[in-house]
């Protein structure tokens, strides 16, 4: 294999390959880091203290990557900003468990998943009360 040869080897395969090995080398090290905070930041809250434990899990179950709890912030969800001043708990929890029951105007339905069987019901409660506290 004469020298443009190599080069061409080098091209084709190897420099993809490495490529690929330092992406998916920066990936773990970035998906061994979010585990570590999220096992440090689950050590730092005790789950008796339901309001604590709400807003630890309304924080890193991906529920405030679609609703905000900022005051005229609508995202992909409707904002919960107040929420606990316009619905009851039991709409709260049946919005968690079963998001289509009922659809917010402007919300489109199906995108948020359902959480029963996801967060099992010390969890659901959590998140219920801290939810009802968002005045």
């Amino acid at each position: 294999m004469g020298f443009l040869g190599k080069s061409r080897l080098i091209k084709l395969i190897l420099l993809p390959l490495l490529v690929f090995i330092l992406i998916f080398m920066a990936f773990s090290a970035f998906e061994y880091t979010l585990i570590a905070d999220l096992r440090e930041a689950f050590s730092e809250v005790d789950e008796q203290q339901p309001l604590a434990y709400g807003e630890l899990l309304f924080n890193t179950r991906s529920c405030a990557g679609c609703h905000s709890i900022e005051k005229g912030v609508a995202d992909l969800g409707p904002s919960l900003f107040g929420i606990a001043e316009r619905a009851s708990e039991a709409y709260i929890r049946e919005s968690i468990v079963s998001p289509n029951a009922v659809i917010t105007k402007g919300f489109a339905a199906d995108i948020m998943p359902g959480f029963e069987g996801v967060l099992d019901n010390s969890q659901i409660d959590a998140l219920v009360a801290y939810l009802g506290s968002l005045k």
